[in-house]
Order: structure tokens, then sequence, then C-alpha cells
């Protein structure tokens, strides 16, 4: 692959931090989730460009004169690429980019427990793994911050779609997952799929998410620390 045209030196961070030095956990995620994203914008224009040598190659078989047992022998073998690869790809990406949003708030919760003198204790219900860390920052620690509605809808479906991937891979997405997916991505999708835009919009909502902890995080150091240098 060359890196000249995929541009891999010109691709924009997605996340940056605040000028203020907060926390070591969100300094991590930003370095994290911004290598995520070059990954993704590198290995997904790889994919295209497979892709559409896959597709030359299939109309080339098809004007063989013995092209019939060489498309059999290509559609049980690479063709199948043309599905796998790029589903693949966004599946790792949603996986890896909410696993590092899990490991941000489990190290700043870390961080904050230690600063306080206050003991982790995550809420019993049945609740999703970001939303109890978010709980107890607000209950326990007076960290201000909240998720808007849509935003937890986003999150909801990101996270389907990543159990999805890593659990059940060919189960059907949910109605509502499905709506979500499609507002997310502001396009109708009758078919449910995992895009690419789908995967962008993944990494935006939460990175909008770090972004509301990093600033309440901020204030809440301002508040019961000297200030910041």
């Amino acid at each position: 692959m060359d890196l000249r045209k995929v541009g891999l030196f010109e691709i924009d961070d997605i996340y940056n931090t605040e000028d203020i030095f907060s926390s070591n956990s969100i300094w991590d995620f930003s370095y994290r989730i911004n290598s995520i994203n070059r990954n993704w914008k590198v290995y997904s224009e790889f994919n295209n460009s497979y892709s559409e040598r896959l597709r030359e190659l299939e109309d080339d078989l098809k004007l063989e004169d013995m092209g019939a047992e060489s498309l059999g022998a290509f559609s049980e073998s690479h063709e199948i690429d043309l599905d796998y690869f790029p589903s693949n790809l966004r599946g790792y990406i949603i996986s890896i980019a909410l696993s590092s949003l899990e490991n941000l708030l489990s190290e700043l919760a870390e961080e904050v427990s230690n600063d306080l003198g206050k003991k982790i204790q995550l809420d019993n219900r049945k609740l999703p793994f970001i939303n109890k860390y978010i709980l107890w920052f607000s209950r326990e620690c007076n960290l201000e911050f909240s998720i808007p509605k849509k935003l937890n809808k986003s999150l909801d479906a990101i996270r389907e779609i990543r159990n999805r991937f890593l659990h059940k891979i060919n189960r059907d997405i949910p109605d509502n997952i499905a709506k979500t997916m499609s507002e997310m991505t502001e396009e109708i999708n009758t078919e449910s799929s995992v895009d690419d835009k789908f995967v962008d919009k993944s990494l935006e909502r939460i990175c909008e998410l770090v972004k509301k902890i990093e600033i309440s995080y901020i204030d809440f150091i301002r508040n019961n620390y000297p200030p910041i240098k």
C-alpha cells in the first residue's frame, strides 16, 4: 500500500485535549483514539482499493472462454472478501474504540478514587458499564456531567454493534437500534447495515462523550484543588 496515496500523514486527529493538562487517562485516550482513527482511514482505503480490484478480476473471469470454472473458484474464495473485509474492519474499529472509552472511565475512576480517598462502588443494577461509571462520578464524586438522550441512544447502538460483532455476528439488529443508526448517519438505511459512515459517526460520538468528561473533570479539579498552572 502506498501511504502517500492514502495520506496517512495528513489525517487530522479526531480528538484534541484541552490546553490545560488534567488527567493521564484522558491523554492516553486521545493517543489511542487518534491512532484508531488513522487505522480506520488507512485500512478502509485499502479495502476500497482491494474491492475494486476484485470486481475487475470478476469481470475478467466472466469474459474468459473457460471462465465458468475459474469464476466458481473465485466465488468460493476471494469474492467473499467483498463482504467480510469491510465488515470485519468496521466491527474491529467500533469494538476497540468503545473499549478505549471504557478503559478511560476505569482509569479515571482510579485517579479520582485515589485523590478523594473514596472506594469505587458501582451501581448494582443491570446497566451498561459506561453508565455505571458515570453515575458513580456524579453521585459519589460530585463530578457533574450527564449524557444527553440522543448521545445515550447512539452509545446503545454502538454497544449493540460491538456485542453483535464479538458474540453473535449473524444476529439481526433490533428495530430501535436500526432507527438510531439511521439517525446517526442522517440517511435512510433500509438494510440496517453497518457502513463506513456509521463507523465515522461512532468515533465522533465516543469523542463527544469524552470531551464532556474532560471538561467536567477540569471543573472538578478547579473546584477541589489549587489552580492548574
